[in-house]
């Protein structure tokens, strides 16, 4: 059997050294809505803003994309909460979208922030007003 040893390769080690220096973006955002179709909306911004955290150089975790929207109603829920909060937990810091303060997880992800010291952006514009991109 051939077997590779990347970690000579310098391409791989250019690859580690970039991803090991970037920060994990945690995306705040409203989930459920009143209809099925408004879940799938706050869904599909939560994957778009992430695209934008993407485009300026963060790792984005995206809690929206770990659950089905079936089972929010169900005994699953409180696991994925307290699943979702461990996650963020392990993030450099978390971005919230538009509405974020109207949900009442997304308030207790806040409270995660200020309790385990990870900067907390309410929008993309104070992320991108306060954070500093030099050393980057």
């Amino acid at each position: 059997m051939l077997r590779l040893d990347l970690r000579n390769s310098e391409r791989f080690k250019l690859d580690f050294l970039f991803v090991f220096f970037m920060e994990i973006a945690y995306v705040v955002g409203p989930y459920t809505g009143v209809m099925n179709y408004i879940t799938l909306d706050n869904i599909n911004n939560a994957r778009n803003f992430g695209e934008e955290l993407k485009e300026m150089g963060f790792i984005v975790e995206i809690p929206h994309d770990n659950y089905k929207i079936s089972n929010w109603f169900g005994p699953e829920n409180k696991k994925f909460m307290k699943e979702k909060l461990e996650i963020l937990k392990k993030c450099d810091l978390a971005v919230a979208i538009d509405g974020w303060e109207y949900d009442f997880y997304n308030l207790k992800e806040k409270k995660v922030c200020e309790e385990n010291k990870i900067p907390f952006y309410a929008s993309l514009k104070e992320l991108i007003a306060n954070y500093d991109f030099k050393d980057k």
